[in-house]
């Protein structure tokens, strides 16, 4: 009676949970395609050129990690949130040599402008020189 019992529940509850699994497995590989897309390649290519004791400017829309994470680097993430606060003054004093952000994006282009010169090294990476 007990056999039956669990091959009853088995089979009325097992496969509802299966599909829930494979939504969130579903959901869980859509995440991790984004973020390597997203951010670790930019994070590969600003650790490349950004010596360990150098920082780097991250310019994003939403406040995400991902690449300060991965860059292995001491960052500044300039995002809507404090973008009202940035000047020139609150980065020129430190040892920031890498920009990270979209060329377009109005952010990216103030930052920019608070160097002498800069140099695109690869796509969203900028290196800056004093």
């Amino acid at each position: 009676l007990s056999f039956l019992l669990l091959l009853f529940f088995g089979i009325l509850i097992t496969p509802p949970q299966l599909q829930l699994y494979d939504k969130l497995r579903l959901g869980v590989n859509n995440m991790h395609e984004y973020v390597n897309k997203q951010y670790l390649d930019v994070a590969q290519r600003v650790k490349s050129v950004t010596p360990e004791n150098e920082y780097i400017i991250v310019i994003q829309e939403n406040w995400e990690p991902f690449i300060t994470y991965a860059s292995q680097r001491k960052t500044f993430i300039l995002n809507h949130m404090n973008r009202s606060i940035f000047s020139c003054e609150m980065v020129l004093p430190y040892a920031f040599t890498t920009v990270t952000g979209p060329r377009e994006n109005p952010d990216t282009q103030k930052v920019l402008a608070c160097y002498q010169r800069y140099e695109e090294v690869s796509p969203s990476v900028f290196k800056v020189f004093k």
